[in-house]
């Protein structure tokens, strides 16, 4: 009964995280990309495909090349008729929690906050960005993320003074309150983990590997969680 218990307060915990982070994307017109694309072949010691293979780069200035390839490590890359790099990215329908919207409801909304947006027949959908664009949506993303980590702190559910992390929302060193990791604790390691699959869908340098370092308020190392199989 007390493990169902500790399930269902960490079930209700990521919950607010994807809520919080989907709704922040709706607001701001924003998508991230349901799979992505991964960083290289190192696994198998192929190099990464160019993705920049097959397109008419003719012309480009040394900027817009640049922005073409740094958004290249998001997702697919086009050019607009003007020359301008984009990226799409993909919400799902799953990550997004709304089936109301229309085609129409996004055109309406296109300009500011992306180019266009395309609305799938299973409710996901797919945005055209700007480097700026995508900057915006990285950067509300990251903020939203924060919130989230800061409310693992502020909370109940968990023991936690301080939450350190990388760029990539990769690396967590995870501070405790006391000297022991409980079930919570314990638990707590799939909302790092789900914090981190958010962040990397928007990154452009996609961490491979997450890891969350618990520390005992005296600084001492309790445990170590990563995704990397051992």
């Amino acid at each position: 009964m007390v493990i169902l218990m500790q399930i269902k307060k960490w079930t209700n915990s990521v919950n607010v995280i994807l809520g919080s982070v989907f709704l922040v994307l709706l607001l701001a017109g924003c998508g991230a990309s349901g799979s992505s694309a991964p960083a290289s072949d190192a696994a198998s010691g192929t190099p990464a495909a160019d993705p920049l293979a097959g397109m008419d780069t003719t012309g480009l200035s040394e900027d817009a090349l640049a922005d073409l390839t740094y958004l290249a490590g998001v997702g697919p890359v086009g050019l607009t008729e003007d020359g301008t790099p984009t990226v799409l990215v993909t919400v799902s329908s799953g990550m997004v929690g709304d089936e109301t919207q229309s085609q129409e409801d996004l055109d309406a909304r296109a300009g500011e906050n992306y180019i266009r947006a395309t609305l799938g027949d299973d409710y996901s959908i797919t945005y055209q960005l700007t480097r700026p664009q995508y900057e915006t949506m990285r950067s509300v993303i990251a903020e939203s993320l924060e919130r989230s980590l800061e409310g693992m702190i502020t909370g109940k559910n968990y023991n936690f003074s301080e939450i350190r992390h990388d760029d990539h929302f990769a690396v967590f060193d995870v501070t405790l309150s006391g000297k022991r990791i409980d079930v919570n604790e314990t638990l707590s390691v799939l909302s790092f983990y789900n914090i981190a699959g958010i962040y990397r869908i928007f990154d452009n340098d996609k961490a491979d590997t997450y890891v969350v370092h618990f520390y005992s308020s005296e600084g001492k190392l309790l445990d170590t969680a990563s995704t990397k199989a051992e």
